[in-house]
């Protein structure tokens, strides 16, 4: 009896003793959980559209930031080219002394001393019809102490116009802007660049978003498949307890169950794989990291609607940024090919001047001033005046100018040089051409491409909903057979297979019809404007 009461304290103690650990753990864990909560580990999570998605990939994704650039660049070369026809403004000045000596009495003295001082100054620019012109004022300042010299110093001034015109080589606004109108066109064509650069990423960021969203969803299938064979795991338990099935049941859907339990492990990696191809082209890995978890809100559609085949391949010719870059560089080519052919030409050019020009300074008495070097000489007889300022006055009266007209001919002999550029600015523009042909083949393969893709991806639909839906019959169908005896536990795994695998199938198939869109989008070039997407660099022309 004594021993008996032993035995019951011992147990007593051994129930406590449980219970305290019991608590100690659930306390321990509890704690735990709280600090998980004050200092998550990283696995937070952020629900997300896919138009933020898309927003986020814009502003965010760095082969987006560096294409964005290059139109800015271009406008740069635009400038540039530009400036070749922006007026300049020069300014000259310049003294200079000569002592030399002469052997001659007609020198004025044994040792002829001349100082010049001189300041030019002016416009010069090309225009764009080819002209080359300036305005220039020169003006000097002379002194010497030779005899002969009647003004000294002297003033000499003149406001000069030249003017020089081709008239074949290298005549006209159309040869002479061909460098802008070609800047231009490669800024256009860096905008283009940017526009494909840009849908090739909300297509990527579309398409990796509906790849997230599948492997969700596929995961609920695969979970729900797991559920399933573990309900049916339990009832077979049951059965095989009360005698109506064998024990050799079990290990048959304990093996269905491991099974299924691989295929969850598989699409909880599909997910993690999706989500990070999605945060990795929106770059959202730099202020969040790679533990942030993605949770996709839209939910795919299934509106059909017919596609007229020859509107969108209508559509594709008139905005596939290929296309028109495609376009820009023929177009290119031909604005080369014509000045290819300009340089063919000889040079003839038109030349003329005209200016006004006057003269003053300080008169004095020289070696021919006067039969007798005794005649007093009278300085206010000077008609020209002995200040500078007077050399200007002349020059505002209009009476003393100058003119000239002319021709210049040049002809290369051979010109093998510009023979070569022209053939290769026609090979050129040829390949161009061709390029041009083959870009709009493709687009054209690429939109029906792309249509049959819906089409089929809408009768995929149909068939898979109509097959899960059978699927569906089949197994309750087989599990009421299987309750009265009338299946086996294979035939209801294998339907139970069956209706996850036409799950999975219609899924897949709705997800890719919406991919398929996506694709349409893309081949004809709307991809922009229908997320309503506007570029600023496109009004930068």
């Amino acid at each position: 009896m004594k021993k008996r009461f032993n035995i019951i304290r011992i147990k007593k103690w051994t129930y406590l003793a449980l219970a305290l650990i019991a608590i100690i753990s659930v306390s321990f864990e509890y704690t735990a959980r709280a600090e998980g909560e004050e200092k998550p580990a990283g696995n937070s999570k952020v629900e997300m559209t896919m138009k933020q998605a898309i927003e986020m990939a814009i502003s965010k994704n760095l082969d987006i930031k560096v294409e964005k650039l290059n139109p800015l660049w271009k406008q740069e070369d635009v400038i540039n080219e530009k400036a070749q026809f922006d007026p300049k403004y020069y300014l000259n000045s310049s003294f200079d002394k000569s002592v030399k000596p002469t052997g001659s009495s007609l020198a004025g003295a044994p040792t002829v001393v001349n100082k010049n001082f001189k300041w030019d100054t002016g416009f010069r620019t090309d225009a764009v019809t080819g002209a080359n012109m300036s305005l220039d004022f020169t003006n000097t300042r002379a002194k010497t102490n030779s005899s002969f010299s009647t003004l000294n110093p002297s003033y000499t001034s003149e406001i000069k116009l030249n003017v020089t015109q081709p008239i074949l080589k290298n005549f006209g606004i159309g040869v002479n802007k061909t460098n802008i109108r070609l800047a231009i066109n490669n800024q256009k064509v860096s905008i283009q660049n940017l526009k494909q650069n840009v849908i090739d990423t909300v297509t990527n960021v579309k398409e990796y978003y509906w790849d997230l969203v599948f492997a969700i969803e596929d995961k609920k299938v695969k979970d729900l498949s797991l559920n399933r064979a573990l309900d049916f795991l339990g009832r077979t338990k049951k059965q095989v307890e009360v005698g109506t099935l064998a024990p050799i049941d079990i290990v048959q859907s304990e093996s269905e169950v491991a099974s299924r339990q691989e295929g969850v492990i598989v699409a909880e990696n599909n997910i993690k794989n999706a989500d990070d191809k999605l945060k990795q082209i929106i770059n959202i890995v730099d202020d969040q990291g790679w533990d942030l978890e993605i949770i996709p809100t839209d939910k795919p559609d299934y509106n059909p609607v017919p596609i007229d085949a020859p509107s969108a391949i209508s559509v594709a010719m008139a905005k596939r940024p290929d296309i028109n870059q495609a376009k820009l560089s023929f177009d290119n080519s031909a604005i080369s090919l014509q000045y290819a052919k300009n340089q063919l030409l000889p040079t003839l050019d038109f030349v003329g001047s005209f200016g006004l020009n006057g003269l003053s300074g300080r008169k004095r008495p020289s070696a021919f001033g006067s039969s007798s070097p005794s005649a007093p000489f009278e300085r206010h007889d000077n008609p020209l005046g002995e200040s500078y300022e007077e050399t200007l006055k002349r020059i505002g009266t209009g009476n003393y100018y100058s003119w000239m007209v002319g021709i210049q001919l040049e002809i290369p002999l051979g010109n093998r040089a510009a023979k070569s550029s022209l053939s290769k600015s026609t090979i050129e523009n040829e390949q161009a051409q061709l390029t041009l042909n083959s870009t709009k083949q493709k687009a054209m393969v690429d939109v029906r491409t792309a249509i049959r893709n819906v089409e089929t991806n809408i009768k995929r639909i149909d068939t898979t909903k109509k097959a899960r839906q059978l699927a569906k019959e089949k197994l309750d169908a087989e599990e009421k057979k299987y309750e009265v005896g009338m299946s086996t536990a294979h035939d209801v795994l294998q339907f139970q297979e069956d209706l996850a695998t036409s799950e999975a199938n219609e899924l897949n198939a709705i997800i890719d019809y919406n991919k398929s869109l996506v694709e349409l989008e893309k081949s004809t070039g709307t991809t922009l404007e229908s997320e309503g997407i506007e570029l600023p660099e496109e009004k930068m022309l």
